[in-house]
């Protein structure tokens, strides 16, 4: 009898447990990116790595207000955040010969925001709401 209660009493506090750090996770909500590749520069160096794969992807945190862009193999990249009313709110300049994450943070004053990824290879832009 007392294992049962014992076990029961366990089991009601491992799900308390589970249901008090559920809330505490946010599900991050991808933006559509529409991305522009602009045109390879020749170059004479045949060990170059190609630029046939790359990453550009951005992820928004709605909880947070922040936005996550990741990129890769796209050269240095200038990302920025810009609200509607076509102000800056944050940019960050990277280099992308190994993988990076970028988080960029808005300000709360608009609910729609673009952003705008340029580099040598390619032009990205999307927008989000929130």
């Amino acid at each position: 009898m007392k294992t049962i209660i014992l076990s029961a009493m366990l089991c009601l506090a491992t799900l308390s447990a589970f249901g008090q750090n559920s809330g505490d996770t946010e599900t991050p909500v991808p933006v559509g990116l529409t991305v522009h590749e602009q045109e390879s520069i020749a170059s004479t160096d045949t060990q170059e790595r190609s630029l046939q794969y790359w990453e550009v992807s951005a992820y928004v945190h709605p909880v947070s207000e922040e936005v996550e862009v990741n990129l890769y193999n796209i050269g240095d990249a200038t990302v920025s955040l810009v609200n509607a009313n076509g102000e800056v709110v944050d940019t960050a300049e990277v280099d992308t010969s190994i993988p990076s994450t970028v988080t960029l943070q808005v300000d709360g004053c608009s609910n729609i925001y673009y952003i705008v990824v340029t580099s040598p290879t390619i032009y990205a832009e999307g927008s989000f709401e929130i």
